[in-house]
């Protein structure tokens, strides 16, 4: 049975309706404009959707003061898992509230009402075909050109994600190209699976904690020592999921723009004029507090001018496709995105830059569809091409 019902139910009645879980406060934003914080109740405008509202439906569930309809549903699914809420109430009331929706998605799971139709669609396709996109698993590493690191011994290895290895190839395929470039022996997994992030997200745990036990002993049969992502959901399923439910492993899981930052001074790079902004992926900053590394790289580029959006790290907009949200709830997806892309166009860059495929395909989505003036690149793609 999932803690929630235990351990958790206290912890839910403590929240105090503060509202803190909504905005950025004043101190930390220059404008009302980009004040909001929660993508999900900012969109729905009913306290149900904020933090708030979620954090008394888990106290009135666990006592058994409510009763699983489908408009329930739609509010603890339309949360993207962000964490803005983690950020704001930790520090106010030492509460974590996504911790809980996560227990309380479980929980619906467990009993049978969970989750989406959509979120069991992926699921059926991790079990059968190891990748939440229904595409054949013998063509994850399809794009690869050098077939030679796949399942070899390094010291080095390379965690690639299904939205990359099916969805935004181009990204993978810049982090592989930049590893040739400075010369880094690496490997990857001949039998990589799902990391399990969309699965942990949605409630869906025994087939995550069945991926995790694979991956796992993919990897440690290598003998990797480090572990390399370039995608956020990846990692943080890795560092946070992972440790939490008992996964053991030896090496140390690394985000791709950490390795990258820490010899970025050694790389010689070709001059560019322009003028960009960064996206912190949720997974990858709030959730795991990478901040800086990206904003190095940006910075040491010859000509860049490296301009920051209202909302960043801790208090970063979400770009609306996490946890299961992009899948089931698309136009809430979109619409997430294009508050983010509008945020980026308000600072005058030409570029919108990230280092999260998920992010990348996204907000690539709301640009294309609303027609925004900013083009969207990942960090990797833009590094790449100018390794001199």
């Amino acid at each position: 049975m999932v803690k929630l019902l235990k351990e958790r139910r206290d912890e839910a009645a403590r929240c105090s309706k503060c509202s803190i879980c909504k905005i950025v406060l004043p101190v930390d934003v220059k404008s009302a404009q980009f004040s909001r914080v929660c993508p999900s109740g900012t969109r729905f405008r009913f306290d149900s959707y904020f933090a708030s509202g979620k954090m008394e439906i888990a106290r009135a569930i666990a006592d058994g003061d409510l009763d699983y309809t489908d408009r329930l549903l739609h509010i603890l699914y339309s949360c993207t898992g962000c964490g803005a809420c983690n950020s704001q109430c930790y520090y106010v009331k030492g509460l974590k509230p996504l911790e809980i929706f996560e227990e309380l998605k479980a929980k619906l799971v467990e009993d049978g009402f969970g989750p989406l139709p959509e979120h069991k669609n992926f699921a059926s396709s991790v079990e059968q075909k190891h990748n939440a996109y229904n595409e054949p698993h013998n063509e994850r590493l399809q794009w690869l050109k050098d077939k030679s690191v796949i399942g070899k011994q390094s010291d080095i290895g390379y965690y690639i994600g299904c939205t990359a290895s099916y969805r935004t190839i181009d990204s993978v395929e810049a982090v592989a190209n930049i590893l040739n470039k400075l010369n880094v022996d690496f490997t990857v997994l001949a039998d990589e699976w799902c990391c399990g992030s969309p699965l942990f997200r949605t409630g869906q745990r025994d087939l995550a904690l069945k991926v995790m036990e694979h991956n796992l002993k993919e990897i440690e049969n290598l003998g990797v020592k480090k572990l390399l992502f370039s995608c956020a959901g990846c990692i943080r399923t890795f560092k946070e999921d992972y440790e939490k439910y008992g996964g053991k492993y030896s090496f140390e899981p690394l985000h791709a723009v950490e390795f990258l930052a820490e010899i970025i001074d050694s790389i010689k790079l070709k001059e560019v004029n322009e003028t960009v902004t960064y996206h912190d992926p949720c997974h990858l900053g709030r959730h795991l507090g990478v901040y800086d590394a990206p904003r190095k790289i940006l910075s040491s580029i010859p000509g860049v001018k490296l301009v920051e959006m209202e909302r960043i790290k801790e208090f970063s907009w979400c770009c609306g496709a996490g946890a299961g949200v992009k899948a089931a709830l698309p136009d809430f997806a979109l619409w997430s995105a294009r508050e983010r892309v509008e945020e980026a166009i308000a600072t005058g860059a030409t570029k919108l830059i990230s280092c999260c495929p998920f992010c990348k395909r996204n907000l690539q989505d709301a640009i294309k569809k609303y027609d925004l003036p900013i083009e969207m690149v990942d960090l990797f793609e833009y590094i790449e091409n100018l390794i001199e």
